[in-house]
């Protein structure tokens, strides 16, 4: 990869290069698109966290963490990974990252729920003395000084540590409100709002009223606020993949400073290749917000996300399933648009007056059109073009 893009400086192939540019000066757009895609670069990292991660570092402390990163982000992140893990791998190798079906990032209340353990979220509610001594009882094989440091480092730079135990004071004063009003089994809840005007492309480092605002009394109803109540039923809350504390929450060791993920209103900047507006969509959509991230850049502080080693493995496969999921659920939203209804026989029911059969059996599938890739259709169609081929 010795080609890079004049704009974001992401280095490529030369086989990646535009077609319609010149081979001379080749342009590439997968990275950018054209330069309308402009993302604020990573804040450098942390001390501990910087020398842990030093690719030719010596230090048996080094080694070991990065043997167990992915432990050590498990043990120290805001919301837990809900995925089924295939441990299987054939033939062995080396280490990959698989899952099956579905992928969530869960919460739960501000408080376990009966004689349950703090985990997660809950313990950035706590004392972080006492937190340190649950996450080390939780986690024997992890080094009590490294974990120690990391929590510490985590309190002072992460912006939502502080967010949480503002949400959990904003939370206690809402209890006491309710007892006093006789209504002291009343369920709580606090919202940390995420406002996109304050989401600007700053060099520096925001302040937390800008990463986010606690809300009181669900005043705001917004899908990518993060909605903590003092106690449920027992079951966890799956975050939207369009909140853009998604991944910083989840990836704390790749993001210690709580830095944006993707969310519904990146907007494009400037022109594209034609001297024109951009005339697709108006923000950078999740393929591409990713696909920026995880391109390959000579620059200070570009390189961590590489160094995460099977942390980096989880986060790759993690945005690839985000995107997906969020695919499959515009499809899901949008039969009329795809007109399913033509794939299913619906129409042909209606047409031929089939009175043997019932409607309301028809058309209760979600139908895959041939452009989602690795769908029955989008098969089947390789398949038509290979035959073609062959004929």
């Amino acid at each position: 990869m010795t080609h890079i893009c004049p704009a974001c400086h992401a280095l490529h192939f030369i086989t990646e290069w535009e077609q319609r540019t010149s081979r001379l000066h080749p342009v590439f757009t997968k990275c950018c698109a054209h330069q309308t895609i402009q993302l604020p670069p990573f804040q450098p990292l942390p001390n501990p966290l910087a020398q842990l991660m030093c690719h030719d570092s010596e230090d048996p402390n080094a080694k070991h963490f990065k043997e167990n990163i992915q432990q050590y982000n498990h043990a120290l992140s805001f919301v837990s990974l809900g995925a089924h893990r295939d441990e299987h791998v054939e033939g062995g190798g080396v280490y990959s990252y698989r899952i099956h079906g579905a992928l969530h990032h869960r919460y739960g209340p501000a408080r376990p729920n009966n004689d349950q353990r703090p985990v997660y979220n809950q313990l950035y509610f706590l004392d972080p003395e006492v937190a340190k001594q649950e996450r080390e009882r939780r986690n024997t094989n992890l080094k009590p000084q490294i974990l120690g440091e990391l929590g510490e480092m985590l309190e002072a730079t992460h912006p939502y540590a502080g967010h949480f135990k503002h949400a959990f004071e904003v939370l206690q004063a809402q209890e006491q409100q309710n007892r006093v009003a006789g209504r002291p089994n009343e369920v709580v809840e606090v919202r940390i709002h995420f406002d996109p005007q304050k989401d600007q492309r700053r060099y520096n480092l925001p302040t937390v009223d800008e990463v986010a605002v606690v809300i009181p009394n669900g005043l705001s109803n917004e899908r990518r606020d993060f909605v903590l109540h003092n106690r449920t039923d027992g079951y966890l809350t799956n975050m939207s993949t369009g909140n853009p504390a998604y991944m910083p929450l989840h990836y704390v060791l790749a993001f210690p400073h709580g830095e944006h993920g993707w969310h519904w209103n990146i907007p494009k900047v400037g022109e594209d290749d034609e001297g024109t507006r951009t005339r697709t969509s108006k923000n950078v959509t999740e393929m591409q917000y990713y696909r920026y991230r995880l391109h390959f850049r000579n620059l200070p502080w570009s390189l961590h996300l590489f160094r995460c080693g099977r942390l980096f493995q989880q986060f790759i496969v993690d945005a690839w399933v985000s995107v997906e999921q969020d695919r499959l659920n515009w499809i899901q939203h949008n039969q009329k648009t795809i007109r399913a209804d033509l794939y299913n026989g619906l129409v042909d029911s209606v047409a031929h007056n089939d009175h043997d059969r019932n409607l309301t059996e028809i058309g209760k599938r979600v139908i895959l059109p041939a452009s989602f890739v690795s769908s029955a259709r989008y098969m089947y169609q390789l398949y038509q073009d290979s035959m073609a081929i062959v004929r």
